[in-house]
């Protein structure tokens, strides 16, 4: 009879049961992709956030980005620069779903994964990214970008943007990830 009574302090509540199943079923297990000349680290200030909040948060640097170590030279194809996102869905336990999240060129990637792995995928999120559609061959969203900025295509090179900022997006292309934005989980 003594060992039923338990301290009112460690009895967990109904409620708080209840409050924990509801949190259990709304954690969701985000993966952020990088758009072009980014790593992972730019999702340094989202990532603690989504975390904050009980999900699970994956970064990663895709091909010859951030500190992936491929050259830029090796990689040949969008694909080939898929290649991290793709092993880390396939890797996915069997029934697990993900929220994609894709940020500017970062959407490409996306529609890959989407097109291997559609049962892996509850919801994928382009954030300003591109998006390519059905109907096109996926580089269709690039060729007419490509084809409303002469800059791209080979044309003359009209200089935009503020004169103080060039400078600093030349050196922005190449530069390494700070792994310390990150923390020691990545």
């Amino acid at each position: 009879m003594g060992n039923d009574i338990q301290h009112p302090r460690l009895r967990i509540t109904k409620k708080e049961k209840d409050m924990e199943a509801a949190k259990q079923q709304t954690q969701s297990h985000f993966i952020l992709v990088h758009g072009g000349c980014h790593g992972a680290w730019c999702w340094y200030k989202l990532k603690p956030l989504l975390e904050s909040h009980g999900h699970k948060v994956t970064v990663l640097d895709l091909a010859a980005s951030g500190i992936n170590t491929k050259k830029i030279e090796e990689v040949i194809t969008l694909y080939d620069y898929t290649v991290p996102l793709m092993k880390l869905m396939e890797s996915l336990p069997l029934g697990e779903k993900v929220i994609l999240v894709g940020h500017s060129f970062g959407g490409m990637s996306l529609a890959l994964a989407m097109d291997k792995f559609s049962e892996k995928i509850s919801v994928a999120v382009f954030l300003t990214a591109f998006m390519p559609d059905t109907v096109h061959k996926p580089s269709f969203v690039i060729d007419q970008g490509c084809k409303n900025d002469s800059r791209l295509m080979g044309g003359p090179k009209p200089v935009r943007g503020p004169r103080w900022a060039r400078p600093v997006s030349a050196r922005l292309g190449s530069s390494p990830s700070p792994t310390q934005d990150l923390g020691p989980s990545i």
